[in-house]
C-alpha cells in the first residue's frame, strides 16, 4: 500500500507539472486591470494573509508632513484596493479549485493511459507471441505441404506409371482380341464356305434323286404299256388253247398245234417276264412312296442349314459392330487421358501460383512483424526514457495514441493474412480434392472399361461356344444326310438290280438302268469327297480346339497380371490412406502448440527430423520406400539449412537489438542490411527445399 502511494504522490507531483505553465500563463491575463498597481498594492501569500510593503510602512510619515485630506483619499484608496484584492483571492481560490479538480482528472487520466500502456504491452507479448506461434505453424506448414507436395508428386508419377502400363496392357488385349477376332471370322467365313459346298452337294444329291425318281417313274410307265401286249398275247394264247382239243382229229389241226406250240414256247418266257414285271410293280411303287418323303426330310433339312447361315451372317455383323464399338471406346478412353493430364497440368499451374502468393504473403508477414516489433521497441525505450526524466509530454501522449493505432492496424493485417493463409490453404485443399476426384474418376474408369472387356470376353466366349453347337448342329445333320444318302444309294442299288432285269426286256430300259448305274457312281464319288471334306472339317476343328486351349491359357495368364496389377492399387491406396490421415494430424498441431514463443526454433526443427523419420518408417515395405528415403534425405538436409539459417537469422535480430540505441538513420541502414540478408536467406531456404 505504501508503494502505491508513494506512486500516486509521484503521478501528482508529474501530472502538477504539466498543466501549470498553461495556468500561470492563465493568471496574469486575468489579472491584467490590476497589474499597473501591483507594486504599490499589497501582495497576498497563497494561505491568505496580507503582505505589506516598504511604502506602505512609510506611508504614515509622509501623510504626517501632508495635509489630512490626502489621508482620508489614501484610506478610501485602501478600502478599494482592498475589496479589489479580496474579489482577486476569491477568483483565485475558485482557480485553484479549478486546478485542483483539473490536477485530479489529469492524474485520473495519467493513471488510465499507464494501464492503457499495460495493457497495449500485455497485446504487444501477446501478438509477439502469436507472431511466433504464426511463424512457427507456418514454417511446420511450410514443411508439411512440402512433403505433401513430394508426395503427391510421387502418387501422381506413380498413378501416370500404371494408368500407361494398364493402357499397354489393355492395347495389347484388344490387340489380342482383335487377332483372335479375325482368325475367328476366317474360321466363319471358311465354315460358311464348307456349308455352301455342303448345300450344293446336297442340292446334287437330291437331283440325282429325283433323276432316279423319275426313271424309276419311267420304268414303270413302260412295265404298263408292256402289260397290255403281255395280256393280248395270254388272251391269244388261251384262244389258241380252246381249239387244240377239237382240232386233234384232223391232219391239218395236227400242223396247226405243232405251230401253236412253238408260239407257246415262244410266248410262254415273255409271259413269264411280264408277270415277274407285275410281280415287280408293287415293289417300285412302294419305294417310290418311301424315297418321297426322304426328300421332302432332305428339304426340310435344308432350311436349319439356311437359318444358321443366316444366323451365322448375323452375329458376324454384330462383331464387327462390337470391334468398331471397342475402337470407338479406345479413342475415348485416349481423349479422357489427355484431358486428365490437361487437368494435371492447369492444377500444376495454379499450384505454382499459390506458392508465389504464399511467398508474397510471407514477406508481408515478415514486415509486419518487423514494423511491430520496431514500435514495441520504441515504445518501450520511450516508457524508459520517462521513466528515467520523470516527465511526460504530450507528444508521448501522441506517440502512445499512435503506437496503439499501428498495433491496432498490425492485429487487423495480421488477421487479414491469417484469412488470406486460410483461403489458400482452401484452394490447395480443393486442389488436392480435385486431384484425388479425377484420380478416383480414372480408377472409376479404368474399372468400367475393365469390366467392359471382361463382358466383352464373355459374350465373345459365349458367341464361341454358340458358332461351336451350330457346327455341331450341322455335323449332325451333315451324318444324317449322309445316312440319308446311303440309304438312297441302297435304294438305287435295287432299282438298278429292277432295271437290269427290264433291260433284258427292252433296250430302252438297259440304257436308263446304266445312265442311273453312273448317277450312282458318280453320286458315290460324291459321298467319298463328301468323306473326305468331313475328315478335313474334323481336322479344323481339332485345331481349333487347340487355339481355344490357347486363348484360354492367355486369358488366364491376363487374370493373374490383373489380379499383380489391383494387389498394386491397393497398395497404392494404403499409402493414399496414410497420407489423408496424417494431414488432419498437421491440421491439429498448430491449435496444441498456440502457447510457444518464438525462441522454441530449435527444438520444432529437431521434431521435423523426427517426423521424417516416422514418414521414413510408414514408407517401409511399400513400393515408394526408394523414393521415400531419397525424400527423407533430402527433407533432413533441408531442415538442417533452416536450422543453420534460423540460428543465424537469430544473430541477426541480436544484433538489432543490440544497435537499437544508436543514430536513426544507422539504424536504418542496418535494417536495410538485416532485410537483405533474411530476403537471402529465406531464397537459400527455399531453393534447398525445392532441391
Amino acid at each position: 500500500m505504501e508503494s502505491e502511494g508513494g506512486r500516486e504522490d509521484v503521478a501528482n507531483e508529474k501530472s502538477s507539472k504539466l498543466p501549470i505553465p498553461d495556468l500561470c500563463c492563465e493568471m496574469p491575463r486575468r489579472t491584467s486591470p490590476t497589474s499597473a498597481n501591483s507594486r504599490t498594492s499589497p501582495s497576498i501569500s497563497p494561505k491568505g494573509v496580507v503582505l505589506i510593503s516598504d511604502d506602505d510602512v512609510h506611508s504614515p510619515i509622509s501623510l504626517e508632513r501632508n495635509s489630512s485630506s490626502k489621508i482620508t483619499a489614501m484610506a478610501e484608496r485602501r478600502v478599494a484596493r482592498g475589496l479589489e484584492m479580496q474579489q482577486q483571492l476569491s477568483q483565485a481560490q475558485v482557480d485553484l479549485k479549478k486546478l485542483k479538480n483539473q490536477l485530479a482528472s489529469i492524474e485520473d487520466e495519467k493513471s488510465h493511459l499507464l494501464k492503457e500502456l499495460e495493457e497495449t504491452k500485455k497485446v504487444a507479448d501477446e501478438a509477439t507471441l502469436r507472431l511466433g506461434e504464426a511463424l512457427e505453424a507456418q514454417k511446420r506448414a511450410e514443411g508439411g505441404w512440402e512433403t505433401e507436395k513430394i508426395r503427391s508428386k510421387e502418387i501422381e508419377q506413380a498413378s501416370i506409371e500404371s494408368a500407361q502400363k494398364r493402357d499397354q496392357a489393355w492395347q495389347l488385349e484388344l490387340e489380342a482380341v482383335q487377332r483372335e477376332h479375325a482368325l475367328d471370322v476366317e474360321a466363319l467365313s471358311s465354315v460358311e464356305q464348307e456349308l455352301i459346298r455342303v448345300n450344293q452337294e446336297l442340292s446334287s444329291t437330291i437331283k440325282a434323286r429325283d433323276e432316279a425318281l423319275k426313271k424309276a417313274e419311267d420304268a414303270r410307265r413302260v412295265a404298263e404299256a408292256n402289260r397290255k401286249p403281255v395280256n393280248g398275247v395270254s388272251a391269244e394264247l388261251e384262244l389258241l388253247k380252246k381249239p387244240t382239243g377239237a382240232a386233234s382229229s384232223n391232219p391239218n389241226g395236227a400242223l396247226e398245234t405243232k405251230e401253236t406250240d412253238m408260239l407257246t414256247t415262244q410266248v410262254n418266257p415273255m409271259v413269264e417276264k411280264g408277270k415277274d414285271m407285275e410281280a415287280q410293280l408293287p415293289e417300285k411303287e412302294a419305294l417310290i412312296k418311301n424315297l418321297r418323303p426322304e426328300i421332302s426330310d432332305a428339304k426340310d433339312a435344308e432350311m436349319p442349314a439356311a437359318n444358321l447361315l443366316s444366323e451365322s451372317r448375323k452375329r458376324i455383323e454384330l462383331l464387327e459392330l462390337e470391334l468398331e464399338q471397342s475402337k470407338v471406346s479406345e479413342e475415348k478412353t485416349f481423349e479422357l487421358l489427355v484431358s486428365q493430364t490437361e487437368q494435371l497440368e492447369k492444377s500444376k499451374v495454379s499450384l505454382e501460383e499459390a506458392k508465389f502468393e504464399i511467398a508474397s504473403l510471407r514477406e508481408n508477414i515478415r514486415n509486419l512483424e518487423a514494423a511491430v516489433g520496431q514500435g514495441i521497441r520504441d515504445f518501450i525505450l520511450h516508457v524508459d526514457h520517462g521513466k528515467h526524466s520523470g516527465e511526460c509530454d504530450p507528444s508521448s501522449l501522441l506517440l502512445l495514441v499512435s503506437t496503439r493505432l499501428e498495433l491496432q492496424d498490425a492485429n487487423m493485417e495480421m488477421e487479414d493474412s491469417k484469412i488470406m493463409l486460410k483461403r489458400i490453404q482452401k484452394k490447395f485443399q480443393a486442389l488436392l480434392d480435385e486431384v484425388k476426384r479425377e484420380v478416383d474418376r480414372a480408377k472409376q474408369a479404368t474399372e468400367r472399361w475393365r469390366l467392359e472387356v471382361e463382358e466383352s470376353q464373355e459374350a465373345w466366349n459365349g458367341k464361341e461356344a454358340g458358332f461351336v453347337q451350330c457346327m455341331k448342329i450341322s455335323e449332325e445333320e451333315m451324318d444324317d444326310a449322309k445316312e440319308e444318302n446311303f440309304m438312297l444309294i441302297e435304294s438305287l442299288k435295287k432299282a438298278d438290280e429292277i432295271a437290269n432285269k427290264a433291260r433284258d426286256e427292252s433296250a430302252r430300259l438297259r440304257d436308263l438302268l446304266r445312265q442311273a448305274v453312273n448317277e450312282a457312281t458318280l453320286a458315290r464319288e460324291s459321298a467319298e469327297i463328301a468323306r473326305i471334306e468331313n475328315s478335313q472339317l474334323k481336322d479344323n476343328l481339332s485345331f481349333m480346339g487347340s487355339t481355344l486351349q490357347t486363348v484360354t491359357q492367355e486369358n488366364e495368364q491376363l487374370k493373374i497380371n490383373e489380379a499383380a496389377a489391383r494387389e498394386q492399387v491397393k497398395e497404392l491406396k494404403n499409402v493414399l490412406s496414410v497420407t489423408s490421415n496424417k494431414e488432419p494430424l498437421a491440421s491439429k498441431k498448430p491449435k496444441e502448440q498456440q502457447k510457444l514463443n518464438v525462441k522454441l526454433e530449435k527444438p520444432s526443427i529437431m521434431n521435423g527430423y523426427k517426423n521424417d523419420n516416422k514418414e521414413a518408417d510408414l514408407l517401409k515395405g511399400s513400393i515408394l520406400e526408394g523414393q521415400g528415403t531419397l525424400s527423407t534425405s533430402n527433407s533432413t538436409t533441408a531442415n538442417r539449412k533452416a536450422f543453420s539459417s534460423a540460428s543465424i537469422d537469430d544473430k541477426d535480430m541480436l544484433s538489432l537489438d543490440n544497435f537499437h540505441e544508436s543514430h536513426f538513420a544507422t539504424n536504418q541502414k542496418k535494417k536495410k542490411a538485416v532485410l537483405h540478408r533474411f530476403g537471402d536467406l529465406l531464397k537459400r531456404r527455399m531453393h534447398s527445399v525445392t532441391k
